[in-house]
């Protein structure tokens, strides 16, 4: 997308609580953009979100795309759930509602350089089940190759919780 600011115009989120936030704009997997809204502090639970995407006929910019519908949602945030990680010390707590519910080891990934897990607040981005990971996807050689439950994405790059 490169007339962003066109699509910005398009979309709006409302919330039941005013909940300020602003548009992000990264790549997904594929190398397309995606544009994201968030909350400047982390969701309340119970907050009634609407998105009301105005996009018919919204030019993308790029070699004469167009979007071709509009598109409406409404959705509630649930439960508060923070993940809080050491990684230093191996070590993931789960918070719900403001209460530790969980404390777990953690392998922290790759220690150091450039394929180092990142340090920072990060979006779950979808829950993924089982899957196989591979220290060769990563250029580690074939340190290790298991199937690993519950696997939660974090960043296309391959960060998982």
């Amino acid at each position: 997308v490169k007339d962003k600011a066109a699509v910005e115009k398009a979309l709006k989120v409302s919330t039941s609580n005013d909940t300020e936030g602003s548009w992000g704009w990264l790549q997904d997997y594929s190398g397309k953009d995606r544009v994201d809204w968030r909350p400047k502090e982390y969701w309340k639970p119970g907050t009634k979100v609407t998105l009301d995407a105005q996009l018919n006929g919204v030019d993308t910019g790029a070699d004469g795309g167009w979007f071709v519908r509009d598109y409406a949602t409404t959705f509630t945030i649930g439960a508060a759930q923070v993940v809080k990680v050491d990684l230093d010390g191996h070590r993931l707590a789960l918070h719900r509602d403001g209460k530790q519910v969980m404390d777990l080891p953690m392998s922290a990934g790759t220690p150091g350089g450039e394929k180092a897990s990142w340090r920072g607040t990060t979006v779950l981005m979808s829950k993924e089940g089982t899957i196989n990971m591979r220290s060769e996807t990563v250029g580690l050689g074939d340190a290790y190759d298991k199937m690993v439950d519950y696997s939660m994405r974090l960043t296309w790059s391959g960060m998982y919780a």
